[in-house]
């Protein structure tokens, strides 16, 4: 696991201001269509033209004296994570696209004591993120 201290997370028309804690790494997926026909001796498989953007979990530390809720009934908007600039770098890359915030978990309510109460959301990428590198 990198340490990406820095990285941030804006939605685009909804200001939702929680500390992140972390974001998670990008899903994709397609699946393998079965492609066998009756004179193969064996399994052929090819890959589906449908592909699955996925999702990013991201956890937050908890404001309980914030008004601005988790976003999940916003439509599908522009999501931008951006990470900080690494050594180098003049811009910082960017994965950026249209989603939606599909879960939310509050934090638990625990009696041992803790240094923060963490919540986590999901975020549901509704079409393929760009992502841009970072540069010089």
């Amino acid at each position: 696991m990198a340490t990406l201290q820095g990285t941030s997370v804006v939605f685009g028309t909804y200001t939702w201001a929680e500390t992140i804690v972390s974001v998670g790494g990008h899903t994709a997926s397609r699946d393998a269509v079965d492609d066998t026909g009756i004179a193969d001796t064996s399994v052929q498989k090819i890959p589906s033209l449908i592909v699955d953007y996925g999702t990013t979990e991201i956890s937050y530390l908890f404001n309980q004296s914030s008004s601005k809720l988790v976003p999940i009934e916003q439509v599908a908007e522009t999501i931008t994570i951006t990470y900080p600039l690494l050594t180098g770098e003049g811009t910082a890359a960017t994965l950026a696209g249209s989603g939606f915030v599909s879960d939310h978990k509050y934090p638990d309510a625990e009696t041992k004591p803790s240094d923060s109460a963490r919540g986590s959301i999901t975020v549901t990428w509704a079409s393929k993120p760009t992502h841009t590198a970072g540069s010089v």
